[in-house]
């Protein structure tokens, strides 16, 4: 059993990279709903088909530590390198002893493993679409330039779910069935460059899609109906629109902001009320 202490002096990666930093085929195999979250004081094990588990015990209070163990000492070392590094802390071989970076654990990794190779996987992760519009709307990876957050919030009755580049930003005022939303967004002088968010909006009886990217000041913004209960809605249909929006952006210089049904959109100028409504 090969074992390494982790002092971690920033925010841990989630386990679930950690996984797919490990194994080169752990993306294909972890559903984005597995275990990613660090327990506060106990153990969680990764493994995949047909190899060797590795066990990573967290005690997450001050300070931090985070014990990995496994019988494949490439493994452990792996993950040792991995949570270290993203978290900016130091390796030891036992827990009061001398610390260090983690580089000393290249040597270790296996042969034919390549950091390289492995960081592209967890960039493409963490680039990776809402499970919705990986299954439905696929072509729009291409689109997505940095790495993605997962949203989740409510708002005035609505649940908004997703992944966006700046989480930050205030996502329920730029989404809408109404004029509001793509006003709001078309006109905010706050937007950041190369935003990027996909979600879905759920409403009483609905639940749309909405697409938004910036780039140079140049905005897009899409919304859909993907499903509802008085009216005709449904994925292929939002996927042929969302292609006919995209195919507008590709072929002009000026923004584009798009509702299915209605086609494409001029905002407008002064928004009456506050925007409290967010239809």
């Amino acid at each position: 059993m090969t074992v390494f202490f982790v002092h971690p002096e920033n925010d841990l990666p989630p386990i679930l990279e950690v996984k797919i930093f490990v194994w080169d085929d752990a993306s294909q195999t972890s559903p984005p709903t597995e275990q990613v979250q660090w327990p506060e004081d106990g153990s969680v094990e990764l493994a995949i088909p047909g190899s060797d588990y590795v066990r990573i015990w967290a005690r997450i209070d001050s300070p931090c530590l985070i014990q990995v163990s496994s019988q494949t000492d490439c493994l452990a070392a792996r993950a040792a390198y991995f949570i270290a590094l993203e978290s900016r802390g130091s390796v030891a071989l036992a827990e009061g002893g001398s610390y260090e970076s983690p580089e000393q654990l290249q040597s270790q990794l296996g042969e034919k493993f390549r950091i390289d190779d492995a960081y592209v996987r967890v960039r493409l992760w963490r680039r990776r679409l809402p499970a919705f519009f990986e299954q439905h709307l696929a072509f729009l990876g291409e689109r997505v330039l940095n790495e993605l957050t997962d949203v989740c919030m409510r708002d005035r009755g609505r649940s908004l779910q997703g992944r966006c580049t700046h989480p930050q930003v205030p996502l329920p005022s730029w989404v809408g069935k109404g004029y509001e939303g793509y006003s709001a967004y078309a006109n905010d002088p706050n937007v950041p460059d190369n935003l990027f968010a996909c979600l879905l909006v759920g409403y009483m009886t609905q639940e749309w899609a909405f697409v938004l990217w910036n780039r140079l000041g140049r905005r897009f913004w899409f919304a859909s109906p993907v499903f509802a209960l008085y009216q005709e809605a449904n994925a292929a249909r939002t996927a042929h629109e969302l292609k006919e929006a995209m195919q507008m952006w590709d072929q002009g210089n000026e923004s584009v902001l798009f509702m299915a049904g209605s086609g494409r959109l001029s905002p407008l100028q002064d928004i009456p009320g506050d925007n409290q409504d967010h239809a």
